[in-house]
């Protein structure tokens, strides 16, 4: 009887283990639209780069491209947000068809907890993947992404709240902004929002066969509602 009740605890523990354990590296990805103001080697006429250009040349088509427009941009996260990854999500089959970028780790980490919010700051640098064609695809990068996000207070997840609750004194100090769905379409509209955030970098791409350079002084990032 002894031995018995033994390995009933010890299974018991084992469970809670496990699911403590899951619950750390839960990956939660959430619809991230993107505007992105950019110069293209030689030339000195500035353009908008938005999340489904990006979208569209990870998946090796026409950056204007208007042929899928369930696959958007999105950002994967995890609850110990100890990595990061931009990737094409495609809303009507439900899963990520493709990775743009990664970032090791978001860091430095500063929690800010107050009566009304649970709040992350975060700064990551992404490294752009070598995802498309030879005709329309990106070749290399990087993106330096800075932001703040929710996190639930109890699991410490990031979540996203009603948009209307989602504001913050230094968001104006910052430039961020939520990206309109006229510069970046969402067929999927939601009300929601996990957090703001702010970039520049440079992106290495291929256009209709043609290799460019591609500089982002500066842009921002409206990180939406979890996707399922």
């Amino acid at each position: 009887m002894k031995s018995t009740r033994w390995i009933f605890l010890s299974l018991t523990s084992l469970a809670v283990i496990l699911t403590s354990t899951y619950a750390l590296v839960t990956t939660r990805t959430f619809r991230t639209a993107a505007q992105f103001y950019t110069f293209t080697q030689g030339k000195n006429t500035a353009t908008t780069l938005a999340g489904y250009n990006l979208a569209n040349l990870a998946m090796g088509r026409a950056a204007t491209s208007t042929a899928e427009p369930n696959q958007v941009l999105a950002l994967t996260l995890p609850c110990d947000f100890s990595s990061a990854s931009l990737v094409v999500y495609d809303q009507s089959a439900a899963h990520i068809v493709a990775t743009l970028a990664n970032a090791g780790d978001l860091t430095p980490l500063v929690q800010i907890v107050t009566n009304r919010d649970n709040q992350i700051r975060f700064l990551a640098q992404f490294q752009i993947n070598h995802v498309g064609t030879p005709a329309n695809g990106l070749l290399g990068g990087y993106l330096t992404i800075a932001g703040r996000l929710h996190a639930n207070r109890t699991n410490g997840c990031p979540e996203a709240v009603a948009i209307r609750l989602d504001h913050d004194r230094h968001d104006h100090n910052f430039g961020d902004q939520d990206v309109p769905r006229s510069v970046d379409p969402d067929s999927a509209h939601t009300n929601l929002r996990t957090g703001l955030a702010h970039g520049a970098g440079v992106i290495n791409a291929v256009q209709n066969g043609i290799t460019n350079t591609i500089l982002i002084p500066y842009g921002f990032l409206s990180i939406r509602g979890v996707q399922p």
